[in-house]
């Protein structure tokens, strides 16, 4: 009884039945596969999927008259059926002593089965006779086809590849390319002398600096097999590692003491590759948030602050920083800190503040919240970025402009030298005086279309005086630094303000008015 003719016979009549062509190979211990088995093209087609090549696939066709579900196939067979870029498949049949299968079993050659394959193939090496090695392949209930025909037969590869050819054998492709390198594709080794070591761990904590090597070694590395032939080899060179990938990440937050409002930042932690070395300059941690980093190690704890003057932040953030400042500004203060980890765990510790270093002014937290607030009646909120240069110079105009615009300024006076018109009694006719205001704050310019009202009185035969007791805000007006000013849409906003008053007033627009203090600058 020849079993493997048998199987084949099997095989092409099942394929006959479901309206598929099976291609025998000449030489299948040479290609690895029996069979190519081609699907028949839809018979229609639409505009969309016209051009979709029809299902094939290669086959290896096993046959046995045991129920041990297991086979041994050459591991350069198997090798081939892992590398070939279509779906390929192990057909089994039991026969189990008699003249026609019993069950048929359909063994996928999924991502599963390559990457044990490819793994074993790496084992052997480079100069192995595949030919002469076995790797055994077990087949299941889950394999087994629902009856020995060929519909069971389309049906089932079919529910492994899908309606998409090139899809799969895409992903196939991106599977072969990757499998092996999970943990990497490379091992690097390197020596660095010990004078050099410490700008090493430095860019191990994410600090950019660059190491000085005294030798440099890299190979392929899959499925943890190097290669015997490095890639790179070099006998100096230097080292700078652009994207530290950080030990973890949380919220640290600090306060004064125990029930003191904490100022929290988001923050990533590094940990030295010697953290077990005497010297506390290797074995230090680093703990980076947006404006400071915090070194620390068994033997000491430094904390750098490092905001720049000119460098803007949206407010909240500054308004964090200047807390922070704030915190750090007397000497020996002890800072409670809290690390919370993504995961949820938490670790507490502290440390002493040194020597101020600091350019803090006490008004810097005060004017950020004025800024803040000044955003907030624009509707702007973190859109604006401001620096604690903007702080120095505009603090005081801040607080100033905020009184303009909640009506809490007070009046005023100024004189001008047109003739107003009577009324018919002689009297002065009433003014509406429109104006502009405007302020630069961080990286936004602040303005307000004004207008005081009244009756002016004549100081001398040329010029007259309004006195005014407050100051109306009819438009408020914003723009972030360097986009464009659209002047025809402000002079249409300008005419419509003008409108509303040529009823009852005079109407007058100037461009400057004196209602601030002349020292707010």
């Amino acid at each position: 009884m020849d079993l493997g003719l048998m199987g084949e016979s099997v095989f092409t009549t099942m394929c006959a039945g479901a309206g598929l062509t099976p291609n025998k190979s000449g030489t299948s211990d040479a290609t690895g596969w029996d069979y190519v088995v081609e699907f028949p093209i839809p018979a229609k087609r639409g505009a969309l999927d016209m051009h979709i090549s029809p299902c094939e696939c290669k086959v290896q066709v096993k046959s046995t008259n045991s129920r041990g579900k297991r086979v041994s196939l050459k591991l350069s067979n198997l090798h081939r059926l892992v590398v070939s870029p279509v779906p390929t498949f192990v057909v089994f049949f039991e026969f189990d002593g008699r003249e026609f299968p019993s069950n048929a079993y359909l063994l996928h050659v999924d991502e599963g089965l390559i990457t044990k394959a490819l793994k074993r193939v790496r084992a052997e090496g480079s100069e192995a006779k595949l030919n002469r090695l076995t790797m055994v392949v077990r087949f299941d209930e889950s394999h087994r086809l629902t009856s020995v025909t060929g519909q069971a037969l389309k049906s089932k590869i079919m529910e492994y590849i899908g309606l998409d050819l090139p899809n799969y054998v895409a992903s196939k492709a991106n599977h072969l390319k990757s499998a092996g390198f999970e943990d990497g594709f490379a091992k690097v080794t390197f020596g660095i002398n010990n004078e050099d070591l410490e700008a090493f761990a430095d860019a191990a904590i994410g600090l950019k600096t660059i190491a000085k090597l005294q030798s440099f070694r890299s190979v392929y590395s899959r499925f943890g097999i190097q290669d015997d032939v490095p890639f790179a080899d070099f006998e100096v060179g230097s080292l700078e590692l652009t994207e530290v990938v950080p030990h973890s990440t949380g919220t640290l937050r600090f306060r004064q003491h125990a029930f003191a409002p904490c100022v929290a930042f988001s923050i990533k932690l590094y940990t030295s590759p010697f953290s077990n070395h005497p010297n506390p300059r290797l074995s230090r941690s680093r703990i980076a948030g947006e404006f400071f980093d915090l070194f620390f190690s068994k033997a000491s704890t430094e904390f750098s602050l490092h905001i720049e003057p000119g460098q803007r932040k949206p407010i909240s953030k500054l308004k964090q920083a200047l807390s922070l400042m704030e915190l750090l500004t007397v000497p020996k203060r002890k800072i409670l800190c809290e690390f919370e980890r993504s995961d949820g765990q938490t670790a507490e510790f502290s440390f002493e503040t040194g020597m101020n270093e600091y350019e803090y002014r006490p008004d810097f937290l005060e004017d950020a919240e004025q800024a803040e607030k000044l955003a907030g009646l624009y509707g702007l909120g973190d859109e604006v970025s401001i620096s604690p240069h903007d702080l120095r110079v505009f603090g005081p105009a801040i607080n100033w402009f905020i009184k303009l615009l909640d009506g809490k300024e007070s009046g005023g006076a100024f004189s001008f030298k047109s003739a107003p018109e009577k009324m018919p009694s002689g009297a002065l006719k009433p003014v509406a005086c429109i104006f502009t205001r405007s302020l630069l704050v961080g990286d936004h310019n602040f303005g307000a279309v004004c207008v005081v009202t009244g009756t002016p009185e004549r100081s001398d035969e040329e010029d007259c005086v309004l006195q005014f007791d407050r100051v109306l805000i009819e438009q408020k007006l914003a723009i972030r630094l360097g986009a464009p000013f659209d002047e025809v849409a402000f002079e249409a906003l300008m005419d419509e303000i003008k409108s509303k008053y040529a009823e009852h007033y005079v109407v007058m627009q100037i461009d400057t008015i004196d209602v601030e203090p002349h020292d707010s600058y």
